[in-house]
């Protein structure tokens, strides 16, 4: 007979961290937002707190996971990266392990999300406290499937627990300590050859409604819709 799991609480402290995180879940509706020590709702036996980009296993070189398993006595077992949190002294609370990541486009127009963000639009340059020994994905807006670690609007960032910080497409950025570079292309958009003149929609949600010059993340397939009819494709590209 199978013994049942309970559940307990025990203390998260976000240590600074920015971004939002997930217990138990790979729903980005359950990601919140935690300014200060909280306590979270575990079940004895094994968990995970995800910090947004579901991607990784376990025991992976590269996860947005951390695992932690919950002993039938309430408290703390063990932690599955110890890069990313550690346990307190009493064993009834994750402390996580923060960095500050300074993403630097190269434009200051140019917008971006990123998924420790919670679909949040970012623009420009933004230092963020995000969680060490993690992986993040940085999007163009389009969000369009992120397939086979080889990206279509989106690219894998790893922030390593000493700082270092690296990225699986360097078309689109560079890494360093403690900063990613985005790299950008200014693109003409021009409603009247796209759309028969009617308004254009951008990935971060920006209208065209005449020609003008836009920055793009390059590397990254970016679409274009109609502004009053975000059904109808009008073209994507990659910018290079």
């Amino acid at each position: 007979m199978e013994k049942a799991d309970f559940t307990i609480t025990i203390l998260l402290d976000p240590n600074g961290y920015e971004g939002n995180i997930a217990v138990n879940s790979n729903s980005t509706s359950d990601m919140c937002y935690y300014p200060s020590p909280t306590r979270i709702t575990v079940k004895t036996g094994e968990n995970y707190l995800n910090t947004g980009a579901s991607i990784g296993f376990k025991d992976g070189p590269a996860t947005s996971y951390i695992y932690f398993t919950i002993g039938e006595d309430g408290l703390i077992q063990d932690l599955s990266n110890s890069g990313a949190a550690a346990v307190n002294g009493n064993r009834d609370t994750i402390i996580l392990k923060t960095d500050t990541l300074s993403i630097q486009p190269d434009g200051k127009d140019v917008s971006y999300y990123i998924t420790a963000m919670k679909g949040q639009l970012l623009t420009g340059r933004k230092d963020i406290r995000l969680v060490k020994s993690q992986i993040y994905t940085i999007d163009s807006g389009s969000h369009l499937e992120y397939q086979c670690f080889t990206g279509r609007s989106s690219f894998l960032v790893t922030m390593h627990e000493d700082g270092a910080i690296t990225t699986n497409n360097r078309i689109a950025s560079a890494g360093g300590q403690g900063k990613l570079l985005l790299k950008s292309t200014a693109v003409e958009i021009d409603p009247d050859e796209l759309n028969d003149g009617q308004a254009v929609l951008l990935p971060d949600n920006t209208i065209i409604a005449k020609k003008s010059k836009h920055r793009f993340i390059r590397g990254l397939l970016t679409v274009l819709l109609s502004a009053t009819n975000h059904d109808k494709l009008l073209t994507e590209f990659i910018p290079l």
